[in-house]
């Protein structure tokens, strides 16, 4: 199929999805039932195998790569699924790449490689973005999930002090979308902002990060100057049988 703006669709050719579609743009389709036809509104999909895309209503950018890959996708965009049921499990969920795996509904910004039971599954964490800061945080000592979204907290300390981040009941509460394996990375600056080529003003007193309920840490957690984190949270949800029956995360110390 090539699919460009049109009033009317062509007659279907049983073996090979050659026609043009009444409500696609920029599409192309090459295998039986690829890219279906009862799509609503669709531009800039490719869909290469028996079934690939079968079932699109709507979507964008979606790439399948195989027989019934994203076979069940209905509504999400900007998937890649390459392999014979790559992203099959998906319905309305968007900006995954599948190689060999059938994806899992709910997905958002996931990396799934492999099949399990076949060969090894590498099932890639999500880095969740962070806006750059308008100003920095500066007066408080428990980091909330609004600070840390923020990706920089910065203050100078006079003394010696304990900043704390939120339990992870609250952290998972407060960040939408959340997912179990999600990561956020965020700076610690302890000191005051200086000019290009301005003298040191001394060292300042230490910030040690410290874990909420539910938390850990692995690494220093003491700030002289700066340091980078990367949050990980392990469970999400409290009724994973596998984790406990707790929200959780992990602070890693990265430099």
């Amino acid at each position: 199929m090539i699919s460009e703006d049109c009033e009317n669709a062509d007659n279907k050719n049983d073996h090979l999805s050659t026609f043009m579609h009444p409500y696609g743009s920029h599409s192309t389709a090459l295998g039986v039932d690829a890219l279906g036809v009862t799509a609503i509104k669709f531009s800039d999909n490719t869909a290469i195998g028996r079934h690939a895309l079968d079932r699109c209503m709507s979507g964008i950018g979606n790439y399948a790569g195989g027989c019934r890959a994203l076979e069940s996708l209905e509504h999400g965009s900007h998937n890649i699924s390459v392999g014979s049921g790559a992203g099959s499990g998906y319905v309305n969920d968007s900006h995954n790449i599948c190689i060999g795996h059938p994806g899992i509904k709910g997905d958002k910004g996931r990396v799934r490689l492999g099949t399990r039971g076949v060969n090894n599954v590498i099932d890639m964490p999500r880095i969740i973005e962070t806006p750059l800061p308008t100003t920095p945080l500066l007066d408080t000592c428990t980091i909330t999930a609004e600070g840390l979204m923020t990706g920089l907290i910065h203050r100078k300390v006079n003394a010696d002090s304990t900043w704390r981040l939120d339990s992870a009941d609250a952290l998972v509460n407060d960040i939408a979308g959340v997912q179990k394996k999600d990561s956020i990375c965020f700076t610690i600056i302890n000191g005051e902002e200086q000019s290009v080529g301005a003298e040191p003003q001394g060292e300042s007193s230490c910030i040690t990060i410290a874990a909420g309920t539910g938390g850990s840490t692995v690494g220093n957690m003491v700030v002289m100057g700066s340091g980078q984190f990367m949050l990980q949270f392990t469970s999400v949800a409290a009724d994973d049988a596998n984790e406990g029956d707790h929200k959780q995360y992990v602070v890693y110390r990265m430099a």
